[in-house]
């Protein structure tokens, strides 16, 4: 429903859009008259299949750049006008081509022109005039400057710095001062350029930071027209271990005075962690290895022996020598059942002994039943969750919108992106291959530094941090739990807590999550201390679920596989799987099948329909297959198709 809501105000916005401006003449910019587009990385809004496009040299429109800014209006064909230098901001740019500041549209929200995380930085190529870079849509996600589109391909301005081009604030004096950045790897697989660099003023970037590092070294020009302090800074990584040298401080802090026309430096120097050894992490240990860069292999790890092994000097508790503490056992006990031919006529007592045994049977039942209940709603409250998700490291909040990005490691380049959801979800199915996965969101920083080298949390296990994997089956749905640091206030997730959508979606927060899992394990000590001292099979039971439902916890619910579309017994690649809700007859998402015929889609729990479209080869479709409704419980659409 708010898809549908939403779509309609996009249309009816871009209606008035158009209205208004159509009373305006526009003088064309200075861009390429062919190379003109952009395009959104994860947006459709017509649902034509094509990502939805930005015209940069619309007609009676434009933008225009000059040596400090770009200026004008840009034409997006499903979102409306984009203002390129809106009042009290604008999209900035120096003699180098670093792009900064923000465009606005009424649909899209403030664009910002220098977002953190960007794969690939904002700039105007000053010998080409090639315009390339990712920037951010506040209400739609990542846009790129220059469009990957067949027939819509590039971004190029006429564009060339002037002569007497100055960058912004420039500084006074005779010479100009500079901060270089060099970056060196010591160890292990990654180069330099796989560190995002960070250079900053009292939070902010400055320059044209953040940059990926090089060895070479990457300049940032330094205005003495006032003091500065800077604070260099990487995005951490958690196989590497970062020191500073040169005119950095050992926290990366570099100042300058004002007036001041020497030049400095700040070098980066990343060690590879297995070159840093492995040590015992245990402090309890006589050979703890306190070095925060030390890997933990606690097999290493000797103890202290116990100066008194049996505090208990008598071994025997029972100081009475005598084992029978009845010395006269008086008359035994005749078990032989007076019904026996010896003594036809008294009755078989073991009737009378089932009965007893039924009732205390039937006593213990209310035990059982509160010893059970007490395992599942422990075992359900408290178990990890199986979705890969990406979330707050130190809240455990869900983040939303956060670019999730493939990046296939024997080309080198992305394949899959995605948008997680509401409740920061995603899921891919990918061929077989190499892979690793970058993910990217204002305010936050990836991969965590907080969370580095652990595999779990309170909440979350399996965490991921950019590392590389491998797909050998490509049935199942590539899902990680990914935590993000904050780096600053983020609004839309505090605007998520006002409408109080956090308090349905946090689900499995610390607090919750400690106290069903203590509750659990207190559980299962108790029965076997009951299975223990009443050894009877209906305890035994209660133990063995105990046992399974634990097995299950720590190894988690196993991999979570795609929904498959077949036809005639065989694949079907290429097929369009569209998901209709039910109650509102409309399309709420659509995904292209991989060449195994699989697929997966992540909805909002509620009812559902599937149609299964085949591509024509005049560009038309024609739809093969209408499902039936069915309820997505679990949040996600993953059914297996036969036509």
């Amino acid at each position: 429903m708010r898809s549908f809501i939403k779509n309609i105000f996009i249309v009816a916005a871009a209606g008035i859009a158009v209205f208004g401006f159509a009373l305006t003449s526009f003088a064309a910019g200075n861009m390429d008259g062919t190379l003109k587009w952009s395009q959104f990385i994860d947006l459709d809004i017509d649902t034509s299949l094509v990502k939805d496009l930005i015209n940069w040299m619309p007609t009676n429109a434009g933008a225009t750049v000059t040596d400090q800014a770009i200026t004008g209006y840009v034409w997006g064909e499903t979102v409306g006008w984009i203002n390129m230098n809106p009042s009290q901001s604008g999209v900035t740019n120096t003699c180098d081509g670093n792009l900064g500041g923000y465009a606005w549209g009424e649909n899209t929200g403030w664009i910002n022109f220098n977002p953190t995380n960007a794969l690939i930085s904002p700039n105007i190529d000053i010998t080409t005039g090639a315009i390339t870079g990712q920037v951010w849509a506040q209400n739609f996600g990542w846009i790129q400057l220059a469009s990957p589109e067949v027939g819509f391909a590039g971004l190029t301005t006429n564009w060339r710095p002037s002569s007497d081009c100055e960058n912004p604030t420039p500084p006074i004096g005779g010479n100009t001062p500079s901060l270089r950045v060099y970056k060196q790897v010591v160890g292990g697989t990654a180069v330099s350029s796989d560190f995002t660099i960070y250079v900053k003023e009292g939070g902010n970037n400055v320059g044209s930071s953040p940059f990926p590092g090089s060895a070479a070294g990457s300049t940032i020009i330094v205005n003495n027209s006032t003091s500065h302090t800077y604070v260099v800074s990487e995005q951490a990584s958690p196989d590497y271990t970062a020191t500073f040298s040169g005119d950095c401080a050992p926290s990366g802090t570099v100042s300058f005075a004002q007036g001041t026309s020497v030049s400095k430096t700040c070098t980066i120097i990343n060690t590879h962690k297995l070159l840093k050894g492995y040590g015992c992490k245990d402090p309890v240990a006589s050979n703890y290895n306190p070095d925060p860069n030390a890997l933990a292999q606690n097999s290493l790890c000797t103890y202290p022996p116990n100066p008194n092994p049996n505090p208990n000097p008598n071994p025997n508790p029972n100081p009475n020598p005598n084992p029978n503490p009845n010395p006269n056992p008086g008359p035994s006990l005749d078990i032989t059942p007076v019904d026996s031919p010896n003594n036809p006529e008294q009755k078989d007592p073991r009737g009378l002994l089932l009965g007893l045994a039924l009732l205390g049977l039937t006593s213990a039942i209310p035990g059982i039943i509160a010893r059970i209940s007490h395992m599942l709603i422990t075992f359900v409250w408290g178990r990890k969750k199986i979705r890969g998700l990406v979330y707050d490291s130190k809240s455990k909040e869900p983040l939303d919108p956060v670019y999730v990005s493939v990046i296939d490691l024997t080309t080198n380049q992305e394949v899959k992106n995605q948008l997680t959801d509401m409740e920061g979800r995603f899921g891919f199915v990918l061929p077989k291959g190499h892979y690793k996965i970058v993910v990217g969101k204002t305010n936050y920083q990836f991969p965590s530094a907080h969370l580095a080298g652990r595999v779990s949390d309170e909440v979350y296990d399996g965490l991921y941090f950019g590392e590389s994997f491998t797909v050998e089956d490509e049935g199942r749905v590539v899902t990680m739990n990914i935590p993000m640091d904050p780096v600053g206030t983020d609004w839309n997730q505090v605007q998520k807590h006002k409408m109080s959508f956090l308090k349905y979606l946090v689900r499995g927060q610390t607090k919750y999550a400690w106290v069903f899992n203590a509750l659990f394990v207190m559980g299962f000590l108790i029965s076997i201390m009951i299975t223990y001292f009443n050894p009877i099979w209906w305890n035994y039971v209660v133990t063995a679920l105990y046992v399974v439902l634990g097995l299950i916890q720590v190894y988690g619910y196993g991999p979570v596989y795609a929904g498959k579309v077949t036809k005639g017994g065989m694949p079907f690649a290429g097929a369009v799987v569209r998901v209709w809700s039910a109650s509102l007859n409309h399309e709420v998402a659509k995904r292209v099948t991989e060449v195994s015929g699989g697929y997966y889609i992540l909805v909002p729990k509620a009812d559902y329909f599937v149609t299964i479209d085949q591509k024509n080869p005049d560009g038309t479709f024609t739809k093969l297959f209408t499902s039936s409704v069915f309820h997505a419980r679990h949040g996600c659409i993953d059914k297996d198709f036969s036509l």
